[in-house]
């Protein structure tokens, strides 16, 4: 099975056979809100609008607003991540991967 690439302006993003969405991004990626939110509904679509484990690769992103990483750390963006596993190398992508997700509190 061939797996479909979708590529946005900073970023590479497929669905891999195991149902794991991948995410990478592309050397000097400086991300915008509107990034943010156009990648994330990709992801949605792709999925057939459930939640899944995603693995994103951070080792070529040089910012992150703090608006998206607010987003990544909202209700809102947790709707179609089940689980997310950063891959990073470098010592700026390990500060954005700590950075970005805070995940909500659950509320027992």
């Amino acid at each position: 099975m061939e797996k479909k690439v979708i590529k946005t302006r900073n970023a590479m993003i497929w669905m891999d056979e195991h149902g794991i969405c991948h995410e990478s991004y592309t050397k000097g990626a400086r991300l915008t809100i509107e990034d943010t939110l156009k990648e994330k509904q990709i992801i949605s679509e792709i999925s057939g609008h459930k939640k899944v484990p995603i693995l994103m690769d951070l080792n070529n992103v040089i910012h992150v607003p703090r608006e998206c990483r607010k987003y990544y750390a909202s209700k809102e963006g947790a709707k179609i991540i089940k689980v997310a596993a950063l891959l990073v190398g470098t010592q700026m992508s390990r500060v954005l991967g700590n950075l970005n997700f805070s995940h909500p509190k659950k509320r027992h």
